[in-house]
């Protein structure tokens, strides 16, 4: 028996009664099928409906080899069953379907660009157009056109026809089965061969907002929301936008001027404030020179708390480069590091000191003869890397 689909007929059929004509146990459900349904299984790149058998949640309805199974989420031991259809979510994919048919049309109309394919999800719809370039012109022009579409609230028809009669409609798609076709009409705008679910007219669709779009294989994949979902987008980035407003202390028409200008003043301090990093490192580098050579350190061991890992490379280096001194620095973030270096004309490689003393840290590493690194996950373990390395150098030159 072969189930009657309800929605075929009709839409808006939020409740209805039915018969359990097949049941099969799968791993994590219940698979039943119905002498007639209203649930939308997954097709035609639209999702599956979602609601309640007999007060058992409808977690997922699919079809295969022309029979619609509804997973249930436990098992139910009615034969004769009262099913809802979870309206919200039906709604939502009435206004997306609805309106990815007027975005088709739009994009057909403005650009001669053919719609490759569709996909209606949970979050986001996409719609693939013939086309490898676009503008932002361009696309202002397709969504005025659907949206001049949504308010003018005309009317949508879904019927059937039979192979033989295609020929009288200007079909934009050609359907993919000869045998019962049923059509979705939007008036004197759209025509097009499709079995899923949809608005009886354009104004319950709402809006139509593009919000992206990339480039894939020759063909531009574009995102867009439809109704509840763009109203959804646009409270978001409502706040967003009142959020940076209130920020900069400026009003919406001189907003991009204002972040403009803040990112142009970013930059500007990060100029500066890196020239007086580089003062300071540079100061700090004499500062420790001029204290080794005060107490005659020819090892310099030094632990940083707190400090940039590129600053303390450049300590260490500058230091080999303007003295004779050899380093031994460490620090801690949320692993423990190591840095060793000496003086170039220093004949004595330093991938076999940090090879001793690395894994008190539980780290590896390695680097130039005069300039090695290493990095690890025991933080416990840095002064006495740091202290061992001391005295195996001491002991060597």
């Amino acid at each position: 028996m072969q189930t009657k689909r309800l929605y075929l007929e009709h839409s808006y059929i939020t409740e209805f009664e039915a018969t359990i004509i097949h049941s099969s146990q799968q791993p994590d459900s219940l698979a039943v099928e119905l002498d007639r349904t209203a649930f939308y299984p997954t097709s035609g790149g639209q999702m599956f409906d979602m609601g309640f058998i007999n007060g058992i949640r409808v977690k997922e309805v699919i079809e295969e080899e022309n029979k619609i199974y509804h997973l249930l989420e436990s098992s139910i031991d009615e034969k004769y069953v009262n099913c809802q259809i979870d309206w919200f979510r039906r709604f939502d994919f009435m206004q997306q379907h609805t309106g990815f048919h007027i975005l088709a049309q739009s994009f057909l109309r403005e650009l001669e660009a053919e719609t490759l394919s569709s996909h209606l999800g949970e979050e986001i719809s996409t719609i693939d157009v013939n086309i490898d370039k676009i503008d932002v012109k361009q696309i202002q022009h397709v969504e005025k056109l659907a949206n001049q579409l949504c308010f003018e609230d005309r009317n949508v028809k879904q019927f059937f026809i039979s192979a033989d009669e295609i020929e009288k409609y200007d079909l934009r798609a050609m359907p993919t089965k000869n045998e019962k076709i049923r059509i979705v009409e939007i008036e004197d705008f759209d025509i097009d061969p499709c079995g899923g679910t949809h608005v009886s007219s354009t104004g319950q669709v709402g809006i139509i907002k593009i919000v992206s779009w990339e480039k894939l294989r020759g063909y531009l994949r574009f995102e867009f929301y439809a109704g509840g979902r763009a109203l959804n987008d646009y409270q978001k980035k409502w706040e967003i936008n009142k959020d940076i407003i209130n920020l900069v202390t400026e009003s919406e028409n001189n907003l991009v001027d204002s972040v403009i200008k803040l990112q142009t003043d970013v930059k500007n301090l990060s100029k500066q404030n890196a020239k007086l990093n580089k003062q300071n490192l540079e100061y700090e580098v004499q500062s420790i020179i001029d204290e080794a050579n005060r107490q005659n350190q020819k090892v310099l061991t030094k632990y940083f708390e707190n400090r940039e890992l590129k600053d303390i490379r450049y300590l260490a280096n500058q230091i080999i480069q303007q003295s004779d001194i050899w380093v031994l620095f460490a620090t801690k973030t949320e692993n423990a590091h190591l840095i060793f270096a000496h003086p170039e004309s220093a004949d004595y490689n330093l991938n076999e000191l940090l090879n001793q003393v690395v894994h008190l840290i539980d780290g590896r590493g390695g680097g130039r003869p005069n300039f090695v690194e290493a990095g690890g996950k025991n933080v416990n373990g840095i002064q006495e890397a740091i202290e061992s390395a001391q005295v195996i150098i001491e002991n060597s030159i």
